[in-house]
């Protein structure tokens, strides 16, 4: 048995002091010799047909990868296991281990949980190297084993909409740009994948909704405005567009068609609530009025859901606005 022994220690230090059933039996252990090193307490059982050596402490990283041996492409890993991997902000402690699949949901035992995602669709999934050890190589003599060192894992797009109605909504907000910052996702890559899965029941869409409506989102969605008149072949306006009363500044705006009077601000805001910022918007467009210009709004859910109702504003506006030199 000592050769089997050997093969276990390079099995056990490839694979994060993990090894399954079947790999032991490749490896030549039989069921009985199993058992045994159970009974002597040499391998410990962290899940179904999957062991650790009793030599190497447990740890959360073990125990996601030992749900993953177990469940052996049936889930991937989610939530706040999958916010871990990625290092989202917030998560870099989670000892939370779960996976979704689209099927049936269970319990392993322990720590480890399986949720029954609706709606989980090759565009959620993705892998992730393996912390630690997932870079090192396969020893040749362990090749066929198939021992791992990749993870399946929900997108940070769906693991963010996955987390977002277990969380309130500021942390919610700082995790979006968290995520963003990192470039691991974008405003763009949520909104759509929001839209795509709006009608599939999964929890957390109205919550992701208000935050990315009340989110600093001006940047993308004014490039999609862009997009959408260039796609309607309408003008590209003035971008960034500074009004003064001599030396004083009136507005900045985000858009301005040239030759015209027409106005266009594009927000992420639903609006300011307060009576010092309503005040100060009112004011702001009673200046531009004052001026001669035609102030048109579009929030995000305009742009984003109803963007035959921007087209037709604005060449309504277009049609009707007056001639500016």
């Amino acid at each position: 048995m000592g050769t089997e022994l050997d093969n276990l220690h390079r099995l056990s230090e490839a694979q994060g002091g993990l090894a399954t059933a079947k790999q032991l039996a490749l490896l030549g252990f039989t069921p009985k010799q199993i058992d045994g090193l159970r009974d002597r307490r040499r391998l410990l059982s962290v899940a179904p047909g999957v062991f650790r050596s009793a030599g190497v402490p447990a740890s959360w990283l073990n125990q996601v990868v030992a749900g993953a041996l177990f469940l052996d492409g049936r889930a991937v890993t989610s939530g706040a296991t999958a916010a871990r991997l990625f290092v989202f902000h917030g998560f870099e402690r989670s000892g939370t281990v779960e996976f979704s699949c689209e099927r049936t949901s269970r319990g392993i035992g322990g720590q480890i949980t399986v949720h029954s995602a609706r709606q989980l669709d090759a565009i959620d999934r993705t892998t992730c190297q393996i912390p630690d050890w997932g870079n090192e190589p396969v020893p040749p003599e362990l090749e066929g084993l198939g021992i791992v060192r990749t993870l399946g894992i929900t997108t940070p797009c769906r693991t963010i909409i996955d987390l977002a109605h277990r969380m309130p909504v500021p942390a919610l907000a700082r995790l979006v740009d968290s995520a963003i910052s990192m470039r691991l996702t974008s405003f763009e890559v949520l909104i759509e994948r929001l839209e795509s899965l709006r009608d599939s029941g999964v929890r957390g869409v109205r919550r992701m909704d208000q935050v990315l409506v009340d989110a600093g989102v001006e940047s993308w969605l004014e490039r999609k405005f862009l997009e959408l008149l260039r796609e309607a072949g309408l003008p590209r306006p003035q971008c960034q567009v500074i009004f003064r009363d001599g030396s004083r500044t009136v507005a900045r705006v985000d858009f301005l068609f040239a030759g015209t009077n027409v106005v266009v601000e594009v927000s992420g805001r639903r609006g300011h609530v307060t009576d010092a910022e309503r005040q100060k918007d009112a004011r702001r467009r009673n200046e531009l009025q004052r001026a001669g210009m035609q102030v048109i709004e579009f929030v995000t859910v305009d742009v984003v859901r109803d963007p035959a109702y921007v087209v037709r504003t604005i060449r309504a506006a277009l049609a009707g606005g007056t001639s500016r030199s």
